[in-house]
């Protein structure tokens, strides 16, 4: 937009009060957010003066005479910014703006306005809602700005926060990719687990592969996917990437199977993708590495990478799949252009240390900030009492206290840094509160172990806040005894959860206190292989879930679903 300005003085002391002050020649004219300064060379009426144009009284440039226009101009624009007829008693100055007034879009909460076109005369500006908040079905996609009146009405312009969805896991539309098992010589075979309410009609389509497949998924169905899939070259753009529609809302997990090593992880919509997210990594030893694959479904998407002193950018465009391997990247933070599938854990995982060596593939789809909170229960993975956990932190001076399940303390971490990752071993039957002042990213790790049951695995652990209402699941039918850990608050009875539309007798039943909340009750129940619903008869109930089976030398685990 240009901003022209006319003063016309007929008395010195007119300027002086309305617009600034005159000190020995000196005009101080402020326009919007630039001050311009026009100083005269001499006080001689008769001469005509030019003057010296500054912005923010930093940047200046000196106007030249033009005797035929008799004006005075910058050398890098034909435009008038100074005219002195001479005359001390009455004197014309003119000023304009070099660039539109409309550059900066004005504030709005929770979102920003972003500038798609711009002229000299005006300007337009969208509205981008921050992560985990959304337009109003009334608010104006766009404000323009125009030439003397500046923005328009911004006031209708409202992003909300988006309540987390307790099925926000389920949808019609995914993509996903799988990373290299290297715990049997990168032999795991990759598997899809869809599982409805219903019967539908589910596409997979692998286009480098040229695979375009229809599946009738009657409540489940497995489907195991080209081995060649796997992206087995480190630090390379591929497009090894895997889509899968639905007529209907599923839920899809994706997993990687060896009779020695596996693990599953559940997949999120496309919808649901975000541009933020944080790895849990786990340390590295021995041969193992931590593994991020990253897919989009958009053109030009740029992708940084950050963690320790390190920070790698690359671009991707739509069906093209990434996979970064690097030792320790537990708290590496993944920021992207563009809504991004992330996908990390570890090909070679020595779970607890390396005092076997279990070389276990584990994995974990990483969750959207806007599923993080601060309230966190996990309990042991009976029958086996020994577990992990880590927590990664996502914000500048985060604390976090970890309590036993029975209320009392067992250590407080003040003033974290963002990109903490903080790793805890427990070694007995423990239910384990975590408590935050800020969001907080948690994962829970399976011990492996030597010719006995079970092998690393990994699982995300949504807060109390983000557990859903209930679960449609398969189970893989290569599973010996799979178990499920159930969570749910005590205002609500046990005795209403159904498995497959009936009650229940849990293996085993403990308690935790949850600081300023309340009493929860963990529940561990045995489910079969194949189909199976987890649902609380009062349909306002939410509660986690989370799968795992373990035999000799092999084990996964999963979350079950989580609000998004």
């Amino acid at each position: 937009m240009r901003y022209f300005i006319t003063v016309v003085l007929f008395k010195v002391i007119l300027i002086g009060g309305i617009f600034g002050a005159i000190y020995d020649g000196l005009y101080n004219v402020d326009i919007g957010v630039e001050v311009n300064t026009f100083y005269e060379a001499t006080k001689t009426p008769s001469v005509i003066r030019c003057a010296m144009r500054c912005n923010t009284s930093v940047s200046c440039q000196t106007a030249t005479f033009d005797a035929e226009t008799k004006e005075c101009r910058l050398s890098t624009d034909t435009r008038t910014y100074a005219i002195d007829t001479g005359n001390s008693s009455r004197k014309t100055i003119s000023a304009v703006q070099d660039t539109p007034m409309c550059t900066e879009p004005p504030l709005v909460s929770n979102g920003t306005l972003d500038i798609t076109t711009a002229t000299l005369l005006d300007a337009t500006a969208s509205l981008q809602c921050n992560p985990g908040y959304a337009k109003t079905a009334t608010s104006p996609l766009s404000v323009n700005c125009v030439e003397g009146t500046g923005w328009g009405d911004i006031s209708l312009m409202v992003c909300l926060k988006i309540g987390s969805d307790p099925r926000g896991y389920q949808g019609t539309s995914f993509m996903l990719g799988f990373m290299l098992n290297g715990g049997e010589f990168n032999t795991g075979i990759p598997t899809l687990l869809f599982a409805c309410n219903g019967t539908a009609s589910v596409r997979v389509e692998i286009p480098w592969l040229l695979v375009d497949k229809i599946y009738v998924v009657a409540s489940s169905l497995s489907v195991e996917i080209d081995i060649s899939t796997v992206l087995t070259n480190s630090h390379t753009i591929e497009q090894k990437v895997v889509y899968i529609t639905s007529n209907i809302p599923i839920t899809v997990y994706s997993f990687s199977f060896h009779p020695r090593s596996a693990d599953g992880t559940l997949i999120l919509p496309i919808p649901k993708l975000s541009t933020e997210y944080y790895i849990a990594g786990y340390p590295s030893s021995g041969i193992s590495t931590d593994e991020i694959l990253l897919i989009t479904h958009y053109d030009t998407t740029t992708v940084i990478i950050e963690y320790a002193n390190t920070q790698q950018m690359i671009t991707l465009d739509a069906n093209e799949t990434f996979l970064y391997q690097a030792w320790n990247l537990s708290g590496a933070r993944i920021t992207a252009s563009k809504p991004l599938f992330v996908l990390s854990g570890q090909n070679c995982a020595m779970i607890p240390d390396m005092s076997a060596y279990y070389c276990d593939y584990i994995d974990e789809v990483s969750p959207p900030l806007t599923s993080l909170g601060k309230k966190h229960i996990v309990s042991f993975m009976t029958p086996r009492p020994d577990f992990t956990i880590n927590v990664v932190t996502v914000e500048s001076m985060t604390t976090v206290t970890f309590y036993l399940g029975s209320g009392a303390i067992l250590e407080t971490l003040a003033g974290l840094a963002a990109k903490t990752s903080i790793i805890r071993t427990y070694t007995v039957s423990k239910t384990m509160v975590i408590i935050s002042d800020k969001p907080i990213m948690i994962h829970q790790y399976g011990h492996g172990g030597w010719n006995i049951s079970g092998d690393p695995s990994m699982m995300f652990i949504p807060d109390i806040e983000h557990y859903g209402d209930q679960y449609e699941f398969m189970v893989p039918a290569t599973s010996i005894l799979p178990t499920l850990t159930v969570i749910i608050d005590n205002i609500y009875s046990t005795s209403e959860l159904k498995l497959n539309g009936k009650n229940f007798n849990p293996v085993a039943t403990i308690t935790a206190n949850v600081p300023d909340v309340g009493i929860f009750t963990v529940l561990y129940v045995e489910v079969p292989n194949g189909f199976n619903t987890l649902t609380h008869d009062s349909g306002i109930a939410r509660f986690g879930a989370w799968l795992y089976d373990r035999s000799i030398a092999r084990e996964y685990a999963l979350t079950l679903g989580y609000a998004v």
